[in-house]
């Protein structure tokens, strides 16, 4: 499993890291949230190869490592959302050069923007929960 989640962080990571560098943080009103988020996903991530290496079995362990990958598939599914929207308008409309960049697309409609900032914040929050955990 922790093979699994280490491509899951990866992935986000990489993601997260392209939103950053791409200024669609301060466009979604979550500017360091974004940068919170892949520390925080950095931090686990290397939690977790630790506790592989140590072939620690621990049910607490094992729940927190359940929790982080719940949260993996979350980060998935807020970025999932925003390329859904801009496939679903591409396939109404006339394409442009933003349907393209489905992060362009989702910026471009402020109520999508909204919900991926929102599922952002709440996220980070989910975050910082199974951070406290790992540490505890």
């Amino acid at each position: 499993m922790a093979m699994v989640l280490d491509a899951f962080a990866s992935y986000v990571g990489h993601m997260l890291a392209q939103l950053a560098a791409d200024g669609v943080g301060t466009m979604l009103g979550v500017s360091g949230e974004i940068d919170k988020m892949a520390d925080k996903l950095r931090d686990l991530k290397n939690f977790l190869a630790d506790a592989d290496r140590r072939n620690i079995t621990d049910e607490t362990v094992q729940e927190w490592v359940g929790q982080l990958k719940r949260a993996m598939y979350e980060a998935t599914d807020i970025l999932d959302l925003c390329q859904l929207k801009a496939m679903e308008r591409g396939s109404s409309t006339t394409l442009d050069a933003g349907c393209f960049n489905p992060l362009l697309f989702c910026m471009r409609n402020p109520s999508h923007a909204h919900e991926i900032g929102t599922r952002i914040k709440k996220l980070n929050k989910r975050l910082d929960y199974i951070k406290e955990r790992s540490m505890g």
